[in-house]
């Protein structure tokens, strides 16, 4: 019987270990905005220093589809987008860019396809879209490696923001962790049965 019941304790302690891991892997890039160290988000004050260089520069790793052009947002923009991003994902928020496209010459609904290498195929990814009416939260009909895809019915400036709360790396290491909880709790009460019979 004790054996039985440090089994179950064993097993207990491994799924609970999973859902820590899971939750700290989400923890470590929460409230960043990417891609440059000139630009700090301090989660505890909620200040955003942003540096003119750096907004500048986002542009340059920000690329589109159909010769689209990417410029930087202005400081107040900026802000605007990472008050938003963080309203969705709390501190799992990581925001990927923010920036103004345009695309020339096409017809709307328009499918716009946004390269940038914090992206891969499987996040949990939001665009945030600057409309007529404000800030909008637009689903991706495609999110690949380093590429998302969205409708659009016009271009004004883009964020992507990613929930690293729901990193599909994490959950598989936590889905697999807890599968051999599973695993190890079988196979101890079969052992501890046996020994019974």
């Amino acid at each position: 019987m004790k054996m039985k019941f440090l089994a179950l304790v064993c097993a207990v302690t491994m799924v609970m270990g999973a859902s820590l891991t899971a939750a700290a892997a989400g923890s470590q890039s929460a409230q960043n905005v990417a891609s440059s160290p000139e630009v700090t988000y301090d989660v505890g004050s909620g200040s955003q220093q942003i540096s003119t260089w750096n907004r500048e520069n986002w542009p340059a790793q920000t690329t589109v589809s159909d010769g689209g052009t990417v410029t930087a947002v202005d400081a107040g923009t900026f802000q605007d987008a990472v008050n938003q991003a963080n309203a969705l994902y709390g501190t799992n928020t990581f925001i990927a860019s923010i920036v103004d496209i345009n695309v020339p010459n096409v017809a709307f609904p328009y499918k716009l396809t946004i390269n940038n290498p914090n992206v891969w195929a499987g996040q949990n990814v939001t665009v945030l879209h600057k409309g007529a009416n404000g800030w909008e939260r637009l689903t991706p009909v495609e999110v690949g490696d380093n590429t998302v895809s969205v409708m659009v019915d016009s271009f004004s400036p883009f964020a992507l923001v990613i929930d690293t709360g729901r990193s599909p790396k994490t959950m598989d290491i936590a889905l697999m962790v807890g599968g051999l909880a599973g695993l190890f709790a079988a196979g101890t009460a079969l052992t501890g049965k046996k020994k019974e019979d």
